[in-house]
């Protein structure tokens, strides 16, 4: 009796360990303060006074083709380090960022880049796949209001579409308009 005791309460105590171990494992993570300064590492220039080089964009599209850091987290450890190059970074992001971080990531793009690099974030995600749904809850969590932005369309932008419909101005012409007149045989 004594042992079956002792082994329900190891067993026990083993599957709650195992199932704690198995719940960390998969939960998402947000990254520590030690995570994001070792990501903001990535992209300081060695030994430069000037942080912010272009080699941050080739940092930035080398680390989200290793895919070993979530391409948002990346995305805000660039900007946050070379803030100056934040549209073109944004940008960076949505052109190599796999489609199943691409909503996410256009929210964070939308919310540090700049006001004027909204359209080519959207155009680009759009021309990359993003499904409608996605690309309107990513600029609304990005900050950004859905309906200032629309897809760029083959033939230009949606709002060089638009032509005034007029009524036709010769309805009566001939004189056939009141039923009165007569058919000409030639």
């Amino acid at each position: 009796m004594r042992k079956s005791v002792i082994s329900t309460c190891l067993t026990v105590v083993l599957m709650s360990t195992s199932i704690s171990a198995w719940a960390v494992e998969t939960a998402p993570l947000e990254p520590s303060v030690a995570d994001t300064l070792n990501l903001e590492r990535l992209f300081y220039a060695n030994d430069q006074e000037e942080i912010c080089t272009e080699d941050a964009i080739a940092v930035l599209t080398a680390q989200l083709k290793a895919e070993l850091f979530s391409a948002s987290d990346l995305l805000t450890a660039a900007i946050n380090v070379c803030g100056s190059l934040a549209n073109e970074l944004a940008l960076t992001a949505i052109k190599h960022s796999s489609m199943e971080e691409l909503d996410s990531v256009l929210a964070t793009a939308f919310d540090m880049a700049t006001p004027d690099a909204y359209q080519t974030l959207y155009d680009t995600a759009y021309n990359r796949g993003l499904d409608e749904a996605s690309l309107i809850t990513a600029a609304i969590l990005g900050g950004v209001d859905p309906t200032a932005l629309a897809p760029v369309t083959a033939a230009g932008d949606a709002s060089d579409n638009l032509t005034p419909l007029s009524a036709p101005t010769n309805l009566g012409v001939g004189g056939g308009g009141g039923g009165g007149g007569s058919i000409s045989a030639n």
